[in-house]
């Protein structure tokens, strides 16, 4: 019982997180129509090639997704945009929200706060490929947890769980 309530909470809490944008606020006179991914724009910076992605999808509070992806479609940055509309092909190309410059200012900002965030070479705490070992990645909680009882990577049984998770 309390499994299907804890299910059903973290559903509405998706469903209220995150949602596709009805239509943009600045898009006065438009009727509201749903966007898809949109391409705002492809720039290069530093040697590479980049493409700007408007995802149309809205978060908690109302900000954007935007994504900085290379040419092969891998992300290198992303970030959650107040001012969406902003990062639009059209408002992009008509410097509606700013110049050219800013948004290149505006990318290399992300680009860099991503990789400092998520690249640990960047970072200089690389030590290594990331193993591939089961046992590396496979915790005692999670062993728990599951139920499982095998003894598999020297992880304990008989740690009960609490009578409300079961």
């Amino acid at each position: 019982m309390i499994k299907r309530f804890l299910a059903a909470g973290c559903l509405a809490l998706a469903g209220l997180g995150i949602h596709s944008a009805g239509a943009h606020p600045h898009h006065h006179g438009q009727a509201a129509v749903p966007y898809g991914v949109e391409k705002v724009t492809t720039f290069e910076m530093g040697g590479q090639s980049y493409v700007v992605w408007n995802t149309h999808i809205r978060g908690l509070f109302g900000g954007e997704l935007i994504e900085i992806r290379r040419p092969t479609g891998h992300l290198a940055g992303q970030w959650w945009s107040g001012n969406g509309w902003c990062f639009t092909p059209s408002v992009y190309d008509n410097q509606g929200c700013w110049p050219r410059g800013r948004y290149m200012d505006i990318f290399g900002r992300e680009l860099s706060n991503y990789r400092n965030r998520f690249n640990p070479i960047d970072t200089g705490n690389y030590s290594g490929d990331a193993s591939t070992e089961f046992c590396d990645h496979y915790t005692q909680l999670e062993y728990t947890v599951s139920g499982d009882s095998s003894g598999i990577c020297d992880h304990e049984d008989g740690l009960p769980l609490p009578s409300w998770a079961e």
